[in-house]
C-alpha cells in the first residue's frame, strides 16, 4: 500500500538513515535490503570534499530520495545555516529539521525548532521538523508550511495508541505524524 508524504508517493514506510553503520558498504546492503525509497543525511557529518568512495554519496543509489537533517544542531540559527548548505549541496528543498535541546537524551528544542522552521519556511523549504508531543506546536507548523512531523523517539503518546492525540491538534490533510526511532527497536502495530 502507497504512502504520500508532500507531493512525493512512496510503497514503502521505512525511511532509513545512513549513520552508524561500520561501513558505506553495510549501509548500502541494509538499504537495498530493507527496499527504503528515502533515507536520512546528517548534513554535518559528511564531508563535501570526499571523493569516490570516501564520500557517502557514492555509496548512495541516484533512485533514494535523499532527506537531509540537521542533526547535531542546538540552536535555531545553526540548523538554519545546515539547511541551506544542505540545500546548496544536495540540491533538494527537503529538510527534515532537528534542533536538539539535551545532548543526553536528544530530545528537541521545540521552541528553537518552531524558530528554525519558521526562517526556513520563508525560503521556501519543504519541513519535516523532529519535535516532542506538543500538540500545539504541531498545530502552529501545520498552518502553512509543514510537510509532516517527526515525533521524538521517546515520545510517550506514541507507545500505547500511536500518534492519535498528536493528530487531532494537526490537519492531517497536510500534515502526517512519523515516529522517529533512533534505537531501531521494532514494535508490532496495532491494527485498527
Amino acid at each position: 500500500m502507497g504512502w504520500q508524504l508532500g507531493p512525493l508517493e512512496f510503497s514503502n514506510r521505512l525511511i532509513l538513515g545512513t549513520g552508524k553503520y561500520p561501513s558505506f558498504d553495510v549501509m548500502q546492503a541494509c538499504h537495498q535490503a530493507a527496499e527504503v525509497e528515502m533515507i536520512t543525511l546528517a548534513v554535518r557529518r559528511f564531508d563535501l570534499s570526499a571523493e569516490g568512495k570516501t564520500n557517502i554519496l557514492h555509496w548512495i543509489p541516484p533512485h533514494l530520495r535523499i532527506l537531509p537533517n540537521t542533526a547535531g544542531c542546538y540552536n535555531a540559527e545553526d540548523a538554519v545555516r545546515v539547511a541551506r548548505l544542505a540545500r546548496e549541496a544536495l540540491e533538494t528543498d527537503w529538510i527534515k529539521l532537528e534542533v536538539i535541546g539535551d545532548p543526553h537524551s536528544l530530545y528537541p528544542d521545540n521552541e528553537a525548532t518552531l524558530v528554525a522552521a519558521q526562517a526556513l519556511a520563508k525560503e521556501k523549504f519543504i519541513i519535516l521538523p523532529y519535535v516532542n508531543a506538543d500538540p500545539i506546536l504541531a498545530k502552529k507548523i501545520s498552518r502553512s508550511w509543514l510537510c509532516s512531523c517527526y515525533a521524538s523517539r521517546e515520545c510517550d503518546w506514541l507507545r500505547p495508541r500511536g500518534p492519535e492525540p498528536f493528530r487531532s491538534s494537526v490537519d492531517m490533510r497536510s500534515a502526517q505524524a512519523l515516529q522517529d526511532s533512533h534505537d531501531c527497536r521494532c514494535r508490532r502495530r496495532n491494527s485498527e
